[in-house]
């Protein structure tokens, strides 16, 4: 079924992404922390297209439970690395 709001917030997604990749870059990030990601599975290729290769080794997630509560935790992995993680 279509609905026009969600639609335009699925069109939106990959800017944001791409946003949110370049402010990492500019700001030469080395830790990032998102809250309320409204995801329920992060992959690999997520955390790739969304904060870049740096951060695909060394990221931890907590799943949205409907639309509240996600997180995603990631560190660069030439400085840091995640071991213990409890989210």
């Amino acid at each position: 079924m279509f609905h026009p709001v969600l639609e335009h917030k699925r069109a939106q997604l990959p800017a944001k992404k791409d946003s949110v990749k370049l402010l990492i870059d500019d700001m030469k990030g080395s830790i990032v922390c998102l809250q309320e990601t409204k995801l329920y599975v992060v992959s690999d290729s997520v955390v790739l297209r969304t904060l870049g290769s740096r951060f695909v080794s060394e990221f931890a997630f907590l799943p949205a439970i409907g639309t509240r509560g996600s997180m995603l935790l990631a560190c660069d992995d030439n400085f840091f690395s995640l071991s213990d993680v409890v989210l």
